[in-house]
C-alpha cells in the first residue's frame, strides 16, 4: 500500500445539500433574512465567518481543488487520501434532497475535479439514518448503498489502490439527528433485529463506520436528548453483544475536547466541561469511556476532529492523556495506535486554531496538532504522528491493512 495523508474527517456539501431553510424554520425568531443567515449559524461577526460562508456558496469542484492545495502544503510529497462525510438529514427536513441525490452531488464534483493526482484518493461515507430500518427492510438499504456507489467487495477494499475517486467505502452514523443507536432501544423485536443485522453486514464486509460522538451537535433536539441518542455507552453496550465486538468503528471527536480536558485535570476553572453536563442517568465522562472501547475492542479508533488545538487546556489534555497511557500496565491496545487525524473541514474554519495571517488555515490547524503529538513526552512521537495521519486510518478503513 502506497503511503499517504489521511484526513478521516472532512465534508464537502454545501447549500445544495444542507437544508438551510429548516434550520431557519425551526431554530430563529422571525428577523430579516440575512440576519436570520447569520443567527442559524451562530455568527455575529460576519466578516469573521466569510471563508466558512463562501465555502457553502461554491460547487464541490471548487472546494475540492482548494482543500487539496492547503492539504500540499501541509503534507508536501505525499499522496492524499480524504474521506468526506456525508450527512442524512432525514429528520431535519423530510423535504431536502434525498440523501443518495447528495452523494450523487459529491461524486459529480470528485469527478470534475483536475488537481486530483494519480495517486491521491477521495472516498466518500454515505450517510445513514438508522430509523429508516423502521419501516424499510435491510434490502433497502442494501440497494441504497449500491445505487450511491458503495462498495462491498472485500478484495476491492482491500486497499485505496484497487478503488476510484468517488467509490463510497464506509458509512457515517449521526445519532444526534433523533436516534439511538443501540438496538436494545428499540421497542419492537424485528426493528432491533434489523439493527443487530445491519451491524453485522458491516462487520461481515468490514465496512468502516464513523460515528458522531460527543455532547456538542448540530440537532433539532434538547440537550438532553442529543446526550441520550449520542453518548458512548450507547456504543459500549452494542460492542459488548456477543459477535459485534470486532466492528470497525471510528468515534468521530473522541468525546469533545472540553470532556477529555476536564478527565486530565487540564480545563480552566470557570470553563464548563463534559462531565458537569452529563445527565445523572448516563455516569462516567464521555472521553473515559471512549478510551475504554479504544483500549478493548481491536477495530475501534477516535478521529481528533473538532480538537482545540487553540487551547492550551485541550492540547496538555491530549498530552497527558497519552504519556499517561504509554505508562499504563493494565493491558489493551496503546491509544497511538488508535486515534486519527481529521480536521473536520469546512466546519472547523471559523475556529482559533485555523486563524493565523499568512499561513493557510488547514496548515494552521494541522500544524498545530503535529506540534501537539511531537511535544510529548513519549517513545518516538514522530513515530505516533506518522501512525495518526497514516497506518492507523489506513487499518481502520481498509480491510487488508487490518490486524
Amino acid at each position: 500500500m502506497a503511503g499517504y495523508f489521511n484526513d478521516v474527517h472532512c465534508h464537502l456539501f454545501n447549500f445544495e445539500d444542507v437544508p438551510f431553510y429548516a434550520t431557519l424554520r425551526r431554530k430563529v425568531k422571525p428577523i430579516d433574512t440575512l440576519g436570520m443567515l447569520a443567527a442559524s449559524l451562530g455568527i455575529v461577526n460576519v466578516e469573521r465567518f466569510r471563508k466558512f460562508i463562501m465555502f457553502f456558496e461554491l460547487p464541490v469542484q471548487a472546494n475540492l481543488t482548494a482543500f487539496l492545495a492547503e492539504l500540499r502544503e501541509a503534507a508536501p510529497g505525499k499522496n492524499l487520501l480524504l474521506t468526506p462525510l456525508v450527512m442524512d438529514f432525514f429528520d431535519i427536513n423530510p423535504e431536502a434532497k434525498p440523501v443518495h441525490l447528495q452523494v450523487e452531488h459529491l461524486r459529480e464534483g470528485i469527478a470534475k475535479c483536475t488537481t486530483l493526482s494519480p495517486g491521491d484518493r477521495v472516498l466518500p461515507f454515505l450517510g445513514y439514518d438508522l430509523r429508516r430500518l423502521r419501516s424499510g427492510s435491510l434490502d433497502d438499504f442494501f440497494r441504497y448503498w449500491e445505487s450511491s456507489g458503495g462498495v462491498s467487495s472485500v478484495e476491492k477494499r482491500s486497499s485505496p489502490e484497487a478503488l476510484a475517486n468517488g467509490d463510497v467505502i464506509g458509512i457515517k452514523l449521526y445519532p444526534p439527528i433523533g436516534f439511538n443507536p443501540d438496538p436494545s432501544r428499540e421497542r419492537h423485536a424485528e426493528i432491533r433485529k434489523r439493527y443487530c443485522d445491519f451491524y453485522l453486514w458491516c462487520i461481515e464486509r468490514r465496512i468502516p463506520l464513523t460515528v458522531h460522538c460527543q455532547h456538542s451537535s448540530y440537532s433539532m433536539h434538547s440537550a438532553n436528548r442529543i446526550r441520550y441518542y449520542t453518548h458512548p455507552l450507547n456504543w459500549q453496550k452494542l460492542l459488548g453483544r456477543p459477535g459485534f465486538g470486532s466492528l470497525s468503528i471510528n468515534f468521530a471527536h473522541a468525546g469533545g475536547w472540553e470532556d477529555m480536558a476536564e478527565w486530565q485535570g487540564t480545563l480552566k476553572p470557570g470553563v464548563s466541561g463534559g462531565e458537569a453536563a452529563k445527565p445523572e442517568s448516563m455516569p462516567g465522562s464521555w472521553s473515559k469511556v471512549v478510551v475504554s472501547l479504544l483500549k478493548k475492542y481491536p477495530n475501534t479508533y477516535a478521529d481528533l476532529s473538532a480538537f482545540n488545538f487553540a487551547s492550551r487546556s485541550a492540547r496538555n489534555a491530549l498530552k497527558k492523556l497519552l504519556e499517561r497511557d504509554e505508562h499504563d500496565q493494565s493491558g489493551g491496545y496503546r491509544l497511538r495506535k488508535k486515534l486519527l487525524w481529521g480536521s473536520d473541514i469546512p466546519m472547523a474554519i471559523p475556529a482559533k486554531a485555523c486563524k493565523q495571517k499568512g499561513v493557510s488555515a488547514y496548515r494552521h490547524l494541522y500544524g498545530r496538532f503535529a506540534e501537539t503529538i511531537l511535544g510529548c513526552s513519549i517513545e518516538r512521537p514522530e513515530e505516533a504522528l506518522l501512525d495518526m495521519t497514516a497506518t492507523n486510518p489506513e487499518t481502520f478503513l481498509f480491510p487488508s491493512a487490518q490486524p
